[in-house]
């Protein structure tokens, strides 16, 4: 998304509750960019993928803004479909639970697990699987983020 006045996007970005996008080719920070969008457009939720680095979540109701980072639970293998993991895996969860800091944090790890795997069409875990993925590591807890402060 290079530009928040872009022609093209404008009505969907004035219209969307949750917006989901990649930080490649934003014109700035990402955090820099998602405070002006809510500024501009008053977003709900918005989550931006890093990559490597994890994802941005914006939580409007929280005036939450925090990276989470990228889970390593296998070696990586292939990252073709991974962005498109993360948000199925987060609009799945998020629909499930209501709960935006349990989606990210568990489309973080769908999208790890994905990435495993050699073709760009395997590695998406069962709703079931990512569940008992949770609950046998030992180093990932659904953490409850505490809003931010803005003084």
């Amino acid at each position: 998304m290079a530009s928040l006045d872009d022609d093209y996007n404008r009505d969907f970005l004035a219209s969307a509750e949750i917006l989901f996008l990649s930080d490649e080719r934003l014109p700035c920070a990402p955090e820099t960019w998602v405070k002006q969008c809510c500024d501009r457009y008053g977003t709900e939720i918005i989550v931006v993928g890093l990559g490597e680095k994890g994802a941005l979540l914006w939580v409007k109701r929280d005036n939450f803004l925090e990276r989470f980072p990228a889970a390593q639970i296998r070696p990586v293998v292939n990252t073709i479909g991974a962005g498109d993991a993360l948000f199925a895996c987060f609009l799945h969860a998020y629909q499930r639970s209501g709960d935006p800091y349990e989606a990210i944090q568990k489309a973080i790890l769908f999208a790890a697990y994905k990435i495993g795997e050699t073709r760009a069409a395997e590695g998406f875990l069962t709703p079931e699987a990512l569940e008992a993925l949770v609950l046998n590591l030992t180093s990932f807890k659904l953490n409850q983020p505490r809003p931010l402060r803005t003084e």
